[in-house]
């Protein structure tokens, strides 16, 4: 088996200061609905940094360029989810903070190998009670904290949800992507068929099991996935979208930007 590519160098940048805020347990109230960003560009680099810069696009969009990794896409200015804020929920049956919808502003958090494309933050339910209700239990919640994601919280984060973590590797051939398949998906995978990116000077990879039916099958992907392959510039790029939209625009998921994100990206030269 080939040796598995080394993902390319990046100098560590500290793009999203971490910070956890709690709401007030003793007096508990409810909070307004979560206001619109302003809009302003959502990442700030902590010094001047020619490697990486998101730009303003337009209302919706900005567009994020890495020199150091070799890549660009457009990246939404804010996107919804369902645990933006929090809210005391005071009924007869009821008495816990509870999730808050609203829209958040999206952050580029670099890492040495890696991106996270994600919200600047979230809100997590805490001090969970169990109360006793009809036949079993309902849980309430005494506190309500805001959590501002940042690289170390990204890199212990599992799953895929509101966020893409995008890895650059180095390939110097086509028989390298047989190891990179075994690392990122899973030694049972194999490269399937690859095909051009229309307008585009790479290609799209397709990753293959073990060819068996669903019910019969001990090698399926379980969600969706990106594999972009540049082989004139030694580039490949991969990241897991799971089951379901990460960046809708609104709370009916009436639309999302995560097509358009994946449509937008290029590898670009270092």
């Amino acid at each position: 088996m080939n040796e598995l590519p080394k993902p390319i160098p990046f100098v560590l940048l500290s793009l999203i200061l971490a910070a956890c805020d709690t709401y007030p347990v003793a007096a508990p109230s409810a909070t307004g609905a979560l206001e619109e960003s302003n809009l302003a560009p959502t990442v700030q680099l902590t010094e001047p940094n020619s490697e990486s810069e998101l730009v303003e696009i337009d209302g919706e969009w900005n567009r994020y360029t890495n020199r150091r990794l070799g890549f660009s896409m457009r990246v939404p200015r804010q996107h919804y989810r369902f645990d933006a804020d929090c809210y005391w929920n005071e009924t007869e049956t009821d008495s816990s903070y509870r999730p808050l919808g609203g829209v958040v502003p999206v952050v580029v958090i670099e890492g040495e190998d890696r991106v996270f494309i994600t919200s600047e933050y979230y809100s997590e339910l805490k001090l969970p009670t169990q109360i006793p209700s009809g036949n079993g239990y309902r849980t309430e919640f005494d506190g309500c904290a805001r959590v501002e994601n940042d690289l170390e919280h990204m890199l212990a984060s599992e799953g895929t949800s509101f966020y893409w973590e995008i890895v650059v590797w180095d390939v110097a051939a086509d028989d390298d992507l047989e190891a990179l398949v075994d690392a990122v998906y899973g030694e049972c995978f194999r490269v399937g068929e690859k095909t051009p990116v229309e307008g585009n000077e790479f290609i799209r990879v397709q990753v293959q099991g073990d060819g068996k039916p669903i019910e019969e099958s001990t090698c399926l992907l379980n969600g969706g996935y990106v594999f972009f392959y540049a082989p004139d510039l030694g580039k490949a790029a991969t990241w897991l979208t799971g089951q379901s939209y990460h960046f809708p625009a609104d709370a009916e998921y009436s639309k999302s930007y995560d097509s358009q994100m994946v449509e937008s990206f290029q590898f670009i030269e270092e």
